[in-house]
């Protein structure tokens, strides 16, 4: 009879315990859950930073390569879905008429960015010195193509924490060939 006290001591422990693990699982998820969409913010901000960075790498090296520094961008109201436009301070003189130019070449290597959220400054150039110069000028040797981009953030916490989006900005600088 002893004996059978205690099986339904044990048999009732053990019931507790499932309601227990319960209410604990309960009270960890959360924590889980925001650390999980975190990693996953990260992951998206390395991603679009990595894929920003290249952009502005191949915009520098198709700069450099011929004097693309005049006609950077497309003009906003032309330009098509996907493409970068030209800031509005760029001014009129700045447009290309097609999509061979710098900011078009940063948008085709930052794939999976918002091309609405890429700004595009205009291409600095300067001398062997670092003295800045205009990029049509024989003394110009070197093209800095610089572009930032906002991205929105997934987590609330984060985004309550850093702001709700994070700007990036990445500049890539190249020797111009003649």
């Amino acid at each position: 009879m002893n004996r059978r006290g205690n099986d339904d001591v044990v048999v009732r422990r053990r019931h507790r315990g499932r309601g227990q693990a319960l209410v604990e699982f309960a009270l960890i998820l959360p924590v889980l859950l925001v650390l999980t969409l975190g990693v996953v913010d990260t992951a998206r901000v390395f991603s679009s930073w990595v894929s920003l960075t290249n952009g502005v790498r191949e915009g520098a090296l198709f700069a450099s390569t011929d004097p693309k520094y005049t006609y950077w961008c497309m003009k906003p109201g032309t330009a098509s879905t996907g493409f970068v436009p030209c800031p509005s301070t760029a001014g009129t003189g700045n447009y290309s008429p097609d999509p061979d130019n710098i900011a078009y070449r940063i948008e085709v290597e930052a794939t999976g960015l918002d091309a609405s959220n890429i700004v595009v400054s205009a291409p600095a150039c300067t001398t062997s010195a670092g003295v800045v110069a205009a990029c049509t000028s024989p003394t110009a040797e070197q093209v800095t193509v610089t572009a930032s981009y906002r991205m929105s953030m997934l987590t609330p916490v984060i985004g309550a924490i850093l702001g709700n989006s994070i700007q990036m900005t990445s500049s890539a600088t190249a020797p111009i060939f003649r």
